[in-house]
């Protein structure tokens, strides 16, 4: 029994020891000089969070969890010679956790018995098994938020994205030249 209670509390310190739930971006392409045409994505910007375990701490195996994206894709210059893009911003809500993405576990078994009367003996026999469900996750993208971005470059050359971005340093009609921040 004191195994057990030792065992028990080890795992629940172990489970609680976690660290927080964080949030995390990826940002394509990364810092530095870049071209790019008209309909390219300039930049993307994706976010993920710690994938929560059932005490609301950061899972131990490190997995993430899709929260969604925001990209800007270059359109080219409209007629008063601005730069213009398009922003668009997705959002997933989800219910995700280390229980959606483990395996849960049912068992079972079954006995049968035959007996045969006459010259011939009885056979019998058993079978078990383990079967394994997932617990259900519900992953829901919002509609897609699609805002025009207009840049006059003697006014300003930067589009943010939280604390990332880019900085037009030449455009026209066809491509665009900018860095990455």
């Amino acid at each position: 029994m004191r195994r057990f209670i030792t065992a028990v509390w080890l795992v629940a310190a172990a489970a609680t020891s976690c660290s927080p739930v964080q949030n995390h971006t990826t940002v394509e392409p990364g810092p530095g000089q870049w071209t790019g045409s008209i309909s390219d994505v300039v930049l993307r910007v994706s976010r993920t969070d710690d994938l929560p375990n059932a005490f609301g701490r950061a899972d131990l195996f490190g997995r993430t969890r899709d929260r969604g994206f925001t990209e800007i894709r270059y359109m080219g210059l409209d007629g008063q010679n601005r730069v213009v893009f398009y922003r668009r911003d997705v959002d997933i809500v989800t219910n995700e956790s280390t229980m959606s993405r483990s395996p849960g576990f049912s068992s079972w078994s079954a006995q049968a018995h035959a007996q045969q009367t006459g010259s011939v003996g009885s056979a019998g026999g058993s079978a078990g098994g383990v079967a394994m469900t997932p617990a259900l996750a519900t992953i829901e993208p919002l509609p897609p938020d699609t805002t025009r971005v207009v840049l006059d470059l003697p006014q300003g050359s930067k589009i943010t994205v939280g604390q990332h971005g880019l900085e037009v340093i030449k455009a026209n009609g066809a491509n665009l030249s900018y860095r990455s921040f």
